[in-house]
């Protein structure tokens, strides 16, 4: 392994897709909706690989099978929430774990109902954890336009130390 990618693996950034819930205000999953061409599960996996992260971790819960059989979730690391109907935080622990086993160093996090998030503001995230952030949020969505992330430095327990 050549120093560029013992580097890399040093910077990795996992991408987490929440894709759990059943969409039952929605009136179906919402992972299935088709966007610009994809379903928004799909949408979400590529915005997050183009953006940089990798591995790109997938949680599911309500109808898993199917959105397995409807979607192309090939460049995702797929786990399921069996616990899914209580809440999200159990997802996200899910996903965190997954994504330390492939040795993440930190996450993007985002919710499969968000299509108008882009791979370049993933990459400004990842930039501004790269340059000391440890915790950096998108104020503001704007078809494709984003403010500044804010960056500040975390002081408290994180989501992987404690409950969520």
């Amino acid at each position: 392994m050549g120093p560029e990618r013992s580097e890399q693996m040093l910077d990795a950034v996992a991408g987490i897709v929440l894709a759990a819930g059943e969409g039952r205000s929605f009136g179906g999953p919402k992972a299935l909706v088709r966007f610009g061409g994809r379903t928004l599960v799909e949408r979400a996996i590529r915005t997050l690989a183009d953006g940089g992260c990798r591995p790109v971790v997938v949680v599911l819960g309500a109808a898993a099978a199917e959105i397995r059989r409807s979607s192309d979730l090939a460049d995702a690391v797929v786990v399921v929430n069996p616990a899914w109907s209580e809440g999200m935080g159990g997802s996200l622990r899910i996903a965190l774990g997954e994504a330390r086993t492939a040795s993440a160093r930190a996450a993007v996090v985002v919710l499969v109902d968000q299509p108008l998030v882009t791979s370049a503001l993933v990459g400004r995230l990842i930039d501004a954890w790269r340059a000391g952030a440890s915790v950096a949020v998108a104020r503001r969505l704007d078809l494709g336009r984003c403010l500044p992330p804010r960056r500040r430095r975390h002081r408290g327990p994180g989501v992987s130390q404690g409950e969520a």
